[in-house]
């Protein structure tokens, strides 16, 4: 009964796929309740086997596409992989659709992995040419424009490392928007701390000096103070 229908398996067929197929078969039925393995142990010794034959087959063909300079990409289509496969190795053609998406599939991590160690190696450049620019004499202003600095700019080795204009200008700009960030927070403080500055000056100091002195000459707080003394005597 397993053996009707191998063609159409491959290893990620599943129970609940083929239980449909056989459901009504009497030799299905026959095997219920009977010691010894159940249909679906059988099911699934069906599918190992055929996941490890698989397995090898694949191998067998990544192997020959090594030696004869085989390139297996994203977009190689099928034909393509069943001729040379037709040329080089003995697989079964019922095997051929399954070990094609595999391969694809295994392109596609390949292509995905290589992309992102380009954008990672991509993103260090930009990191070290921001790093340059802050490290510049003279420094950046916060009124720096890149038709200005364009020339010192394109002489760091950062630069030329980076080999994109457009994406280091973007990296200039910010720069220049930090610097100029920075600069309004170093005048935020000045402003802040000239309030206290003045309070603390000797002019102030000097104002209040005088102030305590007028009021000790004044008459009439001299009378309180007499007043209060002579109070507190008695009391």
């Amino acid at each position: 009964l397993l053996a009707e229908h191998s063609a159409q398996f491959t290893p990620t067929t599943t129970w609940t796929e083929f239980y449909p197929q056989i459901k009504g078969d009497a030799r299905y039925l026959a095997m219920l309740g009977q010691p010894g393995s159940s249909p679906l142990d059988l099911f699934w010794d069906q599918i190992e086997l055929l996941s490890d034959e698989l397995y090898h087959e694949r191998k067998r063909l990544e192997s020959a596409m090594r030696e004869h300079g085989f390139g297996m990409q994203t977009d190689t289509p099928i034909d393509a992989v069943r001729a040379f496969a037709s040329g080089h190795c003995d697989l079964p053609a019922s095997h051929l659709d399954y070990i094609y998406e595999q391969l694809v599939i295994k392109a596609r991590r390949r292509q995905d992995e290589e992309d992102e160690r380009r954008q990672r190696h991509r993103r260090r450049q930009l990191e070290d040419f921001k790093y340059a620019l802050y490290k510049l004499e003279p420094a950046l202003a916060p009124e720096s424009t890149w038709d200005e600095e364009k020339a010192r700019i394109g002489r760091l080795p950062e630069f030329k490392a980076v080999g994109d204009e457009a994406a280091c200008r973007e990296v200039f700009d910010l720069a220049v928007e930090r610097q100029r960030e920075r600069a309004q927070q170093r005048l935020r403080k000045r402003r802040d701390s000239e309030p206290r500055k003045r309070s603390r000056s000797p002019v102030a100091a000097a104002a209040g000096t005088d102030k305590r002195s007028r009021r000790s000459d004044d008459p009439d707080d001299a009378a309180d103070s007499s007043e209060l003394e002579e109070g507190e005597m008695v009391g």
